[in-house]
């Protein structure tokens, strides 16, 4: 068994949710008449479950709160006597009732939820704390260039170049470090203006491409949603709403590995697990097409087609 108590993040906030959990049930379905018996077995089967988790070796997170539990329900039941009530009067009558002691128990989760996540704010490092540095955040001046790519359907879809933005504050290891990506990904192409994550996948890295082109770029160039992804498939974020944020293409899709190449604002491109990136709780939907390649047609001189990964 692994009882050693020394409740870190985890497992103090499962307490607080599971308490909370509890106690708005016992607020809601627990009956009227104060039984010690009832407040006695269900402690009894808390503690069964805590110590049958912690015999399995499983985290504290998951023993922990049935062991709580089963210590409040014990001090349930013993309010729940005679004894409680006529030693402390109307009071006792009270804290012996099944559903103000949910109550109680509601009342002191939260606060431990809430007291737990201003430790974790006083404790956190400043650059937590800090608002989201500029590579993403900060908008980048964008100058639309002559004659606009096209879709297969041939609608247009405006291509734009960056307006010059040095930002000597930006090192590219130690953004990744605060967001611990930096052992979590690899690198294909340094920082650059020149392109965006959509200028990466849909016009080969030679200009941006704005988030608001490529619901049209998938309509017109026959894509198709896929479960099941391949090397060569495109890779869209959606954030609120189902707009658009980011995208990218599917390198390796092998054995339960998928890897994923897409550009990051104004940082560089990456390799990346489907989930390891820097745009938040964005869903990711994969789209294939029978067509040859990502590019747009009619893309101006000078335009690279992003390099091929082996398929594993």
């Amino acid at each position: 068994m692994s009882l050693s108590f020394q409740p870190d993040l985890f497992s103090t906030c499962a307490v607080g949710v599971a308490g909370a959990l509890v106690g708005a049930l016992a607020m809601l379905l627990a009956p009227r008449r104060a039984n010690w018996r009832g407040a006695l077995a269900l402690s009894g089967l808390f503690l069964l479950a805590s110590v049958a988790t912690a015999a399995l070796r499983l985290p504290q997170m998951v023993w922990l709160p049935g062991l709580a539990l089963a210590g409040a329900f014990a001090l349930f039941a013993l309010a729940r006597t005679a004894a409680l009530e006529a030693m402390a009067g109307g009071l006792g009558g009270v804290v012996r009732h099944p559903r103000g002691q949910g109550g109680l128990l509601f009342a002191a989760s939260a606060g431990l939820l809430l007291w737990q996540g201003a430790e974790l704010d006083r404790d956190a490092p400043e650059e937590f704390k800090r608002p989201e540095p500029s590579v993403l955040s900060r908008p980048v001046g964008l100058v639309a260039l002559p004659g606009p790519a096209l879709t297969d359907a041939g609608n247009p879809v405006t291509l734009y170049r960056a307006a010059p933005d040095e930002d000597p504050t930006f090192e590219p290891g130690a953004w990744l470090r605060t967001r611990g990506l930096d052992e979590r990904v690899i690198r294909t192409a340094p920082p650059s203006l020149d392109y965006n994550c959509h200028g990466y996948t849909f016009a080969g890295g030679h200009s941006w491409v704005q988030s608001a082109s490529v619901d049209l770029i998938l309509k017109d160039n026959h894509y198709r949603t896929v479960s099941k992804p391949e090397a060569g498939d495109v890779a869209v974020y959606r954030g609120a709403g189902g707009k658009v944020t980011h995208s990218g293409v599917v390198r390796v899709a092998h054995d339960g590995l998928l890897l994923i190449e897409s550009k990051w604002g104004r940082a560089g491109r990456y390799l990346h697990a489907p989930d390891y990136h820097v745009y938040g709780g964005n869903a990711c939907t994969y789209y294939r097409s029978d067509r040859p390649g990502h590019l747009l047609l009619k893309l101006p001189e000078g335009s690279v087609r992003p390099a091929s990964l082996p398929a594993a």
